[in-house]
């Protein structure tokens, strides 16, 4: 990707919406069939092996590790879980 690209920055500004929003909604105790649905499509996308999809996933999913996360790891498949387990090891350095 190039990072001066606007195309590939929407990219990462749609996701990390996606993300604010599960935030918000997983702390409001909210629509579960929407975040459902919502992990199910994070869960394919942690399943890829390009490069440039997990750095978009890892970005998003920082959103995730830096707040409450608990809620919503109910809602994450094996691949997501695992992702969010790097991308928190990379923030608190276990």
């Amino acid at each position: 990707m190039d990072p001066d690209s606007v195309a590939d920055n929407l990219t990462y500004l749609v996701f990390n919406d996606l993300m604010r929003f599960v935030n918000t909604t997983v702390e409001a105790s909210g629509d579960a069939p929407i975040l459902a649905k919502i992990f199910r499509f994070i869960e394919e996308v942690a399943g890829t092996k390009d490069v440039q999809v997990q750095d978009v996933l890892q970005d998003c999913l920082y959103l995730v590790a830096v707040s409450p996360a608990e809620n919503a790891r109910r809602y994450m498949g094996p691949n997501t879980q695992k992702a969010l387990r790097d991308v928190e090891a990379r923030i608190y350095q276990s």
